[in-house]
């Protein structure tokens, strides 16, 4: 599981500091659907949506890669400590 590495750095600029999550909801079939949102923590900015019925954690630990395709690594990525971060596609 990830343990808390450190302090985060606080944002001082565009792509310093991101913040990942997700949003769900229950479509009337009784299926779940899932939003991963990553937000950039200095400028508000959603860089990245992907929505699924199902997204696993080598999808969401490969969505930091994706983004970095427009725009550069940031120094610190904050998730909360739900089941849904919690894999070892993550910690790896």
């Amino acid at each position: 599981m990830s343990l808390r590495r450190g302090p985060v750095p606080r944002s001082t600029a565009q792509d310093v500091h991101r913040s990942m999550d997700f949003v769900h909801d229950q479509l009337t079939n009784g299926r779940t659907s899932w939003v991963l949102q990553v937000i950039d923590q200095w400028t508000r900015e959603s860089v990245l949506v992907e929505a699924g019925l199902s997204l696993s954690g080598q999808e969401v630990a490969k969505a930091p890669d994706r983004v970095s395709w427009v725009r550069k690594l940031p120094k610190a990525i904050t998730v909360d400590y739900r089941t849904e971060f919690t894999s070892k596609a993550l910690d790896q």
